[in-house]
Protein backbone atom coordinates (compact mmCIF):
# COMPACT_ATOMS: atom_id res chain seq x y z
CA UNK A 1 0.00 0.00 0.00
CA UNK A 2 2.63 2.53 0.86
CA UNK A 3 4.36 2.11 -2.70
CA UNK A 4 1.25 2.71 -4.82
CA UNK A 5 0.94 5.72 -2.61
CA UNK A 6 4.10 6.76 -3.06
CA UNK A 7 3.66 5.89 -7.17
CA UNK A 8 0.32 8.10 -6.90
CA UNK A 9 1.88 10.62 -5.13
CA UNK A 10 4.78 10.76 -7.98
CA UNK A 11 2.29 10.38 -10.49
CA UNK A 12 0.21 13.94 -9.54
CA UNK A 13 3.50 15.62 -8.66
CA UNK A 14 4.39 14.91 -12.50
CA UNK A 15 1.09 15.96 -13.71
CA UNK A 16 1.65 19.22 -11.71
CA UNK A 17 4.49 20.56 -12.83
CA UNK A 18 3.21 19.47 -16.64
CA UNK A 19 0.39 21.98 -16.12
CA UNK A 20 2.35 24.38 -14.72
CA UNK A 21 4.27 24.41 -17.41
CA UNK A 22 1.46 24.38 -19.93
CA UNK A 23 -0.09 27.46 -17.93
CA UNK A 24 3.58 29.50 -18.15
CA UNK A 25 4.07 29.04 -21.89
CA UNK A 26 0.45 29.75 -22.45
CA UNK A 27 0.83 32.50 -20.23
CA UNK A 28 4.52 33.54 -22.41
CA UNK A 29 2.76 33.31 -25.85
CA UNK A 30 -0.44 35.41 -24.91
CA UNK A 31 1.33 39.25 -24.32
CA UNK A 32 -1.97 42.01 -24.61
CA UNK A 33 -3.28 42.51 -22.05
CA UNK A 34 -7.15 42.47 -23.15
CA UNK A 35 -9.49 46.20 -21.82
CA UNK A 36 -12.08 45.18 -19.74
CA UNK A 37 -15.49 46.60 -21.78
CA UNK A 38 -17.51 50.24 -20.32
CA UNK A 39 -21.37 49.89 -19.60
CA UNK A 40 -21.36 46.19 -19.68
CA UNK A 41 -24.18 46.41 -17.28
CA UNK A 42 -26.48 46.68 -20.52
CA UNK A 43 -24.58 43.59 -22.53
CA UNK A 44 -25.30 41.03 -20.87
CA UNK A 45 -26.03 37.46 -21.94
CA UNK A 46 -26.96 33.95 -20.28
CA UNK A 47 -25.84 31.10 -21.91
CA UNK A 48 -27.43 28.04 -21.66
CA UNK A 49 -25.73 24.52 -23.19
CA UNK A 50 -28.51 21.82 -23.86
CA UNK A 51 -28.24 18.75 -24.45
CA UNK A 52 -30.45 15.49 -23.21
CA UNK A 53 -32.17 17.28 -19.98
CA UNK A 54 -35.37 17.68 -21.24
CA UNK A 55 -36.83 17.14 -18.16
CA UNK A 56 -34.38 19.52 -16.24
CA UNK A 57 -34.73 22.37 -18.88
CA UNK A 58 -38.20 24.44 -17.83
CA UNK A 59 -36.30 24.99 -14.02
CA UNK A 60 -33.68 26.26 -15.66
CA UNK A 61 -34.94 28.48 -17.57
CA UNK A 62 -37.42 29.26 -15.12
CA UNK A 63 -34.39 30.68 -13.18
CA UNK A 64 -33.26 32.70 -15.33
CA UNK A 65 -36.52 34.54 -15.52
CA UNK A 66 -36.97 35.37 -11.94
CA UNK A 67 -34.00 37.07 -11.82
CA UNK A 68 -34.15 40.09 -9.48
CA UNK A 69 -31.90 42.31 -11.29
CA UNK A 70 -33.43 43.81 -14.32
CA UNK A 71 -31.81 47.19 -15.19
CA UNK A 72 -32.10 46.53 -19.08
CA UNK A 73 -32.85 43.76 -21.05
CA UNK A 74 -30.80 40.45 -20.64
CA UNK A 75 -29.64 38.20 -23.91
CA UNK A 76 -30.15 34.46 -23.19
CA UNK A 77 -28.72 31.96 -25.81
CA UNK A 78 -29.91 28.46 -25.65
CA UNK A 79 -27.92 26.27 -27.95
CA UNK A 80 -29.59 22.49 -28.16
CA UNK A 81 -26.66 20.35 -29.12
CA UNK A 82 -28.35 18.05 -31.18
CA UNK A 83 -30.81 16.28 -28.45
CA UNK A 84 -32.36 13.14 -29.03
CA UNK A 85 -35.16 14.38 -26.26
CA UNK A 86 -37.56 17.51 -26.13
CA UNK A 87 -34.85 19.67 -25.56
CA UNK A 88 -35.44 21.66 -28.87
CA UNK A 89 -39.44 21.78 -28.13
CA UNK A 90 -38.86 23.44 -24.81
CA UNK A 91 -36.72 25.42 -26.14
CA UNK A 92 -38.74 26.78 -28.72
CA UNK A 93 -41.99 26.91 -26.84
CA UNK A 94 -40.76 28.40 -23.49
CA UNK A 95 -43.05 31.42 -22.39
CA UNK A 96 -40.23 34.41 -21.95
CA UNK A 97 -41.96 37.87 -20.97
CA UNK A 98 -40.47 41.13 -22.77
CA UNK A 99 -37.54 41.72 -20.53
CA UNK A 100 -35.13 39.09 -22.13
CA UNK A 101 -34.01 38.76 -25.64
CA UNK A 102 -33.93 35.15 -26.70
CA UNK A 103 -31.89 33.45 -29.03
CA UNK A 104 -32.07 29.83 -29.93
CA UNK A 105 -29.53 28.30 -31.52
CA UNK A 106 -29.14 23.86 -32.63
CA UNK A 107 -26.46 22.02 -34.13
CA UNK A 108 -27.22 19.81 -36.75
CA UNK A 109 -24.77 17.31 -35.11
CA UNK A 110 -24.11 16.73 -31.49
CA UNK A 111 -20.48 18.96 -30.97
CA UNK A 112 -20.02 18.72 -27.60
CA UNK A 113 -20.57 21.52 -25.13
CA UNK A 114 -16.94 22.99 -25.60
CA UNK A 115 -17.78 23.72 -29.10
CA UNK A 116 -21.37 24.35 -28.37
CA UNK A 117 -20.13 27.02 -25.66
CA UNK A 118 -17.94 28.42 -28.04
CA UNK A 119 -20.15 28.70 -31.10
CA UNK A 120 -22.64 30.48 -28.76
CA UNK A 121 -20.45 33.11 -27.43
CA UNK A 122 -18.49 33.96 -30.58
CA UNK A 123 -22.29 34.44 -31.87
CA UNK A 124 -22.59 37.07 -28.98
CA UNK A 125 -22.34 40.95 -29.49
CA UNK A 126 -22.75 41.41 -25.64
CA UNK A 127 -19.72 41.94 -22.90
CA UNK A 128 -20.60 39.85 -20.28
CA UNK A 129 -21.18 36.40 -20.02
CA UNK A 130 -22.83 34.30 -17.68
CA UNK A 131 -23.03 30.47 -17.76
CA UNK A 132 -26.16 27.93 -16.67
CA UNK A 133 -26.09 24.34 -17.35
CA UNK A 134 -29.12 23.04 -18.54
CA UNK A 135 -29.48 20.79 -15.73
CA UNK A 136 -28.81 23.34 -12.97
CA UNK A 137 -30.53 26.58 -11.92
CA UNK A 138 -29.67 29.97 -10.42
CA UNK A 139 -30.65 31.85 -7.26
CA UNK A 140 -33.20 34.98 -7.80
CA UNK A 141 -30.29 37.14 -6.99
CA UNK A 142 -27.58 35.82 -9.13
CA UNK A 143 -27.09 38.51 -12.02
CA UNK A 144 -27.66 41.31 -9.54
CA UNK A 145 -24.63 39.85 -7.85
CA UNK A 146 -22.81 39.32 -10.57
CA UNK A 147 -22.80 42.65 -12.19
CA UNK A 148 -22.83 44.48 -8.61
CA UNK A 149 -19.49 42.54 -7.78
CA UNK A 150 -18.03 43.40 -11.72
CA UNK A 151 -19.06 46.88 -10.91
CA UNK A 152 -17.65 46.96 -7.32
CA UNK A 153 -14.09 45.60 -8.61
CA UNK A 154 -12.76 46.84 -11.15
CA UNK A 155 -9.31 44.51 -11.69
CA UNK A 156 -11.33 40.92 -11.88
CA UNK A 157 -12.40 39.94 -15.94
CA UNK A 158 -14.31 36.27 -14.69
CA UNK A 159 -16.20 35.68 -11.17
CA UNK A 160 -17.07 32.37 -9.45
CA UNK A 161 -19.10 31.42 -6.94
CA UNK A 162 -20.03 28.41 -4.62
CA UNK A 163 -22.98 26.00 -5.46
CA UNK A 164 -25.80 24.00 -3.42
CA UNK A 165 -26.06 20.74 -5.04
CA UNK A 166 -29.24 18.73 -5.66
CA UNK A 167 -30.83 15.43 -6.71
CA UNK A 168 -33.68 13.05 -6.91
CA UNK A 169 -33.82 13.25 -3.27
CA UNK A 170 -33.56 16.95 -2.87
CA UNK A 171 -34.59 18.94 -6.10
CA UNK A 172 -34.36 22.19 -4.65
CA UNK A 173 -32.68 23.95 -1.56
CA UNK A 174 -33.26 27.52 -0.72
CA UNK A 175 -30.62 30.05 0.80
CA UNK A 176 -31.14 33.38 1.96
CA UNK A 177 -29.70 36.66 0.36
CA UNK A 178 -26.62 37.82 1.79
CA UNK A 179 -25.22 41.56 0.91
CA UNK A 180 -21.96 41.85 -0.65
CA UNK A 181 -20.74 44.01 1.73
CA UNK A 182 -21.13 40.77 4.14
CA UNK A 183 -18.89 38.29 1.89
CA UNK A 184 -15.40 37.84 1.20
CA UNK A 185 -13.96 37.86 -2.06
CA UNK A 186 -10.95 36.17 -2.86
CA UNK A 187 -9.06 37.55 -5.43
CA UNK A 188 -6.87 35.11 -7.63
CA UNK A 189 -3.94 37.01 -9.84
CA UNK A 190 -2.19 35.81 -12.67
CA UNK A 191 1.31 35.26 -11.29
CA UNK A 192 0.48 32.79 -8.10
CA UNK A 193 -1.56 31.47 -11.21
CA UNK A 194 1.21 29.92 -12.52
CA UNK A 195 2.30 28.09 -9.93
CA UNK A 196 -0.89 25.96 -9.71
CA UNK A 197 -0.30 22.05 -8.69
CA UNK A 198 -3.91 20.08 -8.84
CA UNK A 199 -7.08 21.43 -10.67
CA UNK A 200 -9.00 22.16 -7.63
CA UNK A 201 -6.67 25.30 -6.61
CA UNK A 202 -8.96 27.25 -8.64
CA UNK A 203 -13.05 26.12 -7.77
CA UNK A 204 -15.20 27.40 -9.63
CA UNK A 205 -18.73 26.08 -10.14
CA UNK A 206 -19.91 26.40 -13.73
CA UNK A 207 -23.11 27.21 -13.74
CA UNK A 208 -23.24 30.87 -12.64
CA UNK A 209 -19.63 31.32 -13.63
CA UNK A 210 -19.01 35.05 -15.49
CA UNK A 211 -16.91 36.26 -17.51
CA UNK A 212 -16.20 38.93 -19.75
CA UNK A 213 -15.96 37.88 -23.99
CA UNK A 214 -12.35 39.83 -24.01
CA UNK A 215 -11.37 37.05 -21.22
CA UNK A 216 -13.18 34.29 -23.21
CA UNK A 217 -11.20 35.38 -26.34
CA UNK A 218 -7.75 35.58 -25.19
CA UNK A 219 -7.91 32.37 -23.32
CA UNK A 220 -8.74 30.34 -26.61
CA UNK A 221 -12.65 29.73 -25.91
CA UNK A 222 -12.84 26.31 -24.28
CA UNK A 223 -10.83 23.65 -25.56
CA UNK A 224 -10.92 19.97 -26.62
CA UNK A 225 -10.20 17.39 -24.06
CA UNK A 226 -6.80 16.89 -26.36
CA UNK A 227 -5.52 20.60 -25.79
CA UNK A 228 -6.06 20.78 -22.05
CA UNK A 229 -3.54 21.99 -19.88
CA UNK A 230 -3.99 18.66 -17.99
CA UNK A 231 -5.31 15.30 -18.99
CA UNK A 232 -7.88 15.12 -16.69
CA UNK A 233 -9.14 18.76 -16.43
CA UNK A 234 -12.98 19.19 -17.46
CA UNK A 235 -13.60 21.72 -20.18
CA UNK A 236 -15.20 24.48 -17.34
CA UNK A 237 -11.84 24.17 -15.23
CA UNK A 238 -9.16 24.14 -18.37
CA UNK A 239 -11.10 27.15 -19.25
CA UNK A 240 -10.69 28.99 -15.99
CA UNK A 241 -7.19 28.30 -15.10
CA UNK A 242 -6.09 29.84 -18.93
CA UNK A 243 -8.36 32.47 -17.60
CA UNK A 244 -6.45 33.12 -14.16
CA UNK A 245 -3.63 32.73 -16.20
CA UNK A 246 -3.82 35.93 -18.01
CA UNK A 247 -5.90 38.35 -15.77
CA UNK A 248 -7.28 38.25 -12.28
CA UNK A 249 -10.27 35.74 -11.19
CA UNK A 250 -12.99 36.84 -8.22
CA UNK A 251 -14.37 33.90 -6.07
CA UNK A 252 -17.03 34.13 -3.59
CA UNK A 253 -16.18 30.55 -2.38
CA UNK A 254 -18.73 30.56 0.38
CA UNK A 255 -21.78 32.14 -1.23
CA UNK A 256 -23.72 29.93 -3.23
CA UNK A 257 -25.77 31.44 -6.63
CA UNK A 258 -26.45 28.28 -8.02
CA UNK A 259 -28.13 24.63 -7.53
CA UNK A 260 -25.82 22.08 -8.89
CA UNK A 261 -27.45 18.84 -9.92
CA UNK A 262 -25.38 15.91 -8.93
CA UNK A 263 -27.40 12.62 -10.58
CA UNK A 264 -27.99 13.84 -14.26
CA UNK A 265 -24.73 12.43 -15.43
CA UNK A 266 -25.78 11.43 -19.45
CA UNK A 267 -22.52 9.87 -20.76
CA UNK A 268 -22.05 12.67 -22.94
CA UNK A 269 -18.07 13.43 -22.89
CA UNK A 270 -17.18 16.62 -23.18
Amino acid sequence: MIINQVRQSAVAAARGRKMRTHLRRFAESHTAASVRPDNFSRKIEVVVPCYNHARFLPRALSSIQEQTWMQAPVAVTLIDDASTDDTWRIITSFDWDQRFEVKQMRNAENLRQCESLNRAIAASENDLIVVLNDDDALFPDALEKIVTTYEREEQIFMLGWGSLWIDEAHPFRGRESVSLDNLELTLYEPEPALRYRDLNDLNITHSSSSFFKVAWAAAGGYRKKSDRIHPNAPEDRDFQMRVNALHPVGVYRDYPLALWRSDSTHGHDF
